[in-house]
């Protein structure tokens, strides 16, 4: 262990009496692009072909601004793959 390491968790220790890492995982807060989730799957359903990339600019025109990454994470979050361009809902029949 490094000495930057060891000088963190002591004070860890010292502050919160624990000697454990802390959480890993980055931003726990709720993503600023649920509160635009209908308009997001309004869009995908009038348009099941859609690119990330043209979804994205289509929400830019209306004041909303993310990646394609973030799009992305929130199809996940929502269990909405792509397939060949197309969105699907996840199947609860699928293999796990």
């Amino acid at each position: 262990m490094g000495k930057a390491s060891t000088i963190r968790w002591h004070a860890r220790f010292r502050d919160a009496g624990e000697i454990a890492p802390k959480p890993a995982g980055g931003d726990r807060s709720p993503p600023a692009i649920e509160a635009h989730a209908e308009t997001i799957l309004e869009i995908c359903r009038a348009h099941p072909q859609i690119f990330l990339r043209e979804l994205c600019d289509r929400l830019a025109k209306q004041g909303v601004r993310t990646s394609t990454s973030g799009l992305w994470r929130f199809f996940g979050r929502h269990g909405i793959t792509r397939k060949k361009g197309i969105f699907m809902q996840t199947s609860s029949s699928a293999r796990m």
